[in-house]
């Protein structure tokens, strides 16, 4: 008899406890959430002088990302190509006279970047364009992004 009053005693016991332990997560997590929302609500007030806006771009193509873009004539036409060293290739497709300006060396971007008054500017050529091939440590490509 012991036993069972024992066994029952540990289960009582063992429900208790997870109960409880389920009332302290939703409490913190209420208070968590109460806590938040008069954080955020105390912000709206700041004045505009406390923030720092940044402008910038954080994802620009250079000349060597060529499997698309807008210095292509015609958007519609054309793909890419995957060679058999998974290369990508542009396929059929025809550059502007004047692709530079969409599509110029890195060195061209930062330029324009800082005469326009960028606090960052990210290039983010694709590293399975056919310039950054062979990967090596002398690759042009490579050196200039």
């Amino acid at each position: 008899m012991s036993l069972t009053i024992n066994t029952l005693y540990i289960n009582i016991l063992s429900y208790t406890m997870k109960h409880l332990k389920a009332q302290l997560y939703f409490g913190l997590t209420t208070l968590a959430v109460v806590i938040a929302g008069f954080s955020l609500n105390a912000q709206k007030n700041l004045p505009m002088s406390v923030y720092h806006i940044y402008a910038g771009s954080t994802h620009a193509h250079t000349a060597y990302t060529w499997s698309h873009g807008s210095q292509y004539d015609d958007a519609k036409e054309g793909g890419i190509l995957i060679d058999s060293q998974n290369v990508a290739h542009p396929k059929n497709r025809t550059p502007k006279a004047d692709w530079q300006k969409y599509q110029g060396f890195p060195p061209d971007h930062y330029a324009a970047a800082k005469a326009n008054g960028y606090d960052f500017y990210v290039t983010t050529d694709h590293s399975q364009e056919a310039a950054f091939h062979p990967t090596n440590p002398i690759n042009e490509a490579w050196l200039a992004t």
